[in-house]
């Protein structure tokens, strides 16, 4: 399996509680995943570039994780552990900077979107 195919992501496996479960949903994910590069299937809009259609699902992953990193942020930074504090301080920082990575993927998408298009022959 190869880095760049990891159809599902970790942030959702390890939610499966049954032995196994996990590895055999990455194996379907592999799976599809290989299934869609070789029938050529990229994304809803043949006319877009793959690379947007990919910059465009990186961005709403990220938006998804950061959600899920502020929440757990909050959690540590509620507790009275120094060391769990500490780490929700650094969490929260880094929450900073990948939401400007975010804007900015928003802002060259929203850029190529204005881009007039050609009209179709």
């Amino acid at each position: 399996m190869s880095d760049l195919q990891l159809t599902f992501r970790e942030a959702f496996l390890w939610r499966l509680g049954q032995p196994g479960a996990a590895g055999t949903l990455r194996a379907f994910g592999d799976l599809l995943f290989d299934l869609l590069n070789e029938g050529c299937q990229w994304g809803t809009d043949s006319d877009e570039d793959s690379i947007l259609g990919e910059l465009r699902a990186h961005a709403q992953d990220f938006a998804h994780t950061l959600a899920d990193m502020e929440r757990l942020a909050e959690h540590l930074h509620d507790s009275d552990d120094e060391e769990e504090t500490a780490l929700a301080d650094r969490i929260s920082g880094w929450i900073g900077r990948i939401s400007l990575v975010i804007l900015d993927m928003h802002r060259r998408l929203e850029c190529h979107d204005e881009e007039p298009k050609e009209p179709k022959p």
